[in-house]
């Protein structure tokens, strides 16, 4: 399948090519740009995929620890109640599709239907923790948009009446195809910049600071803190009786008072810089 022409990248039975590149384009941009995204992009995927059973979007850590679910996005309207991320976490080795996601990385979508009886699976274990809070989850695709030694992220839509067909993987396969390089260059900025900044602490050029530090909110102090300790943005949001959207809005206003990019390189900063513990302040 060609990108060059007028060659359709997508079949006539579905969705309009033109919402998905844009989608797709417009998702990548506000990665590129250290921008909030995964609200938008979750619910535009649930619009322009047709997925009535809900959308979500899961990060693992590399280092996730137990009692520690994933970072969760999901559908206006779906609630993930405590303790569900972490259960659905436990059967991430058993569930079919993430079997095939972790054999393909991000280059092709996977149909649940594809790898396995769908009238079979609904009554298993897998199911139940991974799509059964969702009451019209019953055929699931993905996209993994990040397999690392960092971390792993996916995409998840369900429908509840009828299957993803060929012509909605070609969609997914195309969005992915944009979406998951610019979140592998972002994460591969992160990293490097995380470096050049301890690197800069170390031998005492670096331009930040306690001024950049005076310049936190006390509630900012308190969510970079808990995020330098390793907690995800659900954890945090449960530990201080916040909202996941407002955790990654404090942590976005970090960005922005540091200029620097992205979680990494904030908790390296944080943990060179601050000389009070992360539980003194998590405490206030």
């Amino acid at each position: 399948m060609g990108m060059h022409g007028s060659t359709p990248l997508i079949g006539a039975g579905g969705p309009r090519e033109a919402d998905v590149l844009r989608l797709a384009v417009d998702i990548a941009r506000q990665i590129a740009a250290g921008e909030p995204f995964k609200e938008d992009f979750v619910r535009r995927m649930e619009v322009v995929l047709a997925a009535d059973g809900g959308c979500g979007l899961a990060t693992f850590s590399a280092d996730l620890q137990p009692g520690n679910g994933p970072d969760i996005v999901v559908s206006e309207g779906c609630i993930v109640l405590p303790g569900m991320a972490e259960r659905a976490a436990q059967f991430v080795g058993t569930h079919p599709s993430f079997a095939a996601m972790f054999q393909f990385g991000a280059t092709r979508p996977v149909r649940t239907s594809d790898q396995v009886r769908m009238d079979a699976f609904w009554e298993t274990e897998e199911f139940e923790a991974m799509h059964g809070w969702l009451p019209t989850a019953h055929y699931p695709a993905s996209i993994a948009l990040q397999v690392s030694p960092s971390g792993f992220a996916f995409l998840g839509l369900h429908r509840d009446r009828r299957d993803f067909t060929d012509d909605d993987l070609d969609a997914l396969a195309l969005i992915q195809s944009i979406v998951a390089p610019a979140l592998t260059l972002n994460a591969r900025l992160e990293e490097a910049t995380s470096r050049l900044r301890a690197l800069s602490l170390d031998d005492g050029s670096g331009v930040l600071g306690h001024d950049q530090l005076a310049t936190l909110t006390r509630r900012e102090e308190q969510v970079l803190a808990l995020a330098a300790g390793g907690l995800t943005s659900g954890a945090i949001a449960h530990r201080l009786g916040l909202s996941e959207r407002t955790v990654r809005k404090h942590l976005s206003a970090v960005y922005a008072k540091t200029g620097l990019r992205g979680r990494a390189a904030a908790t390296a900063w944080w943990a060179k810089q601050s000389r009070r513990g992360s539980d003194e302040l998590a405490q206030r």
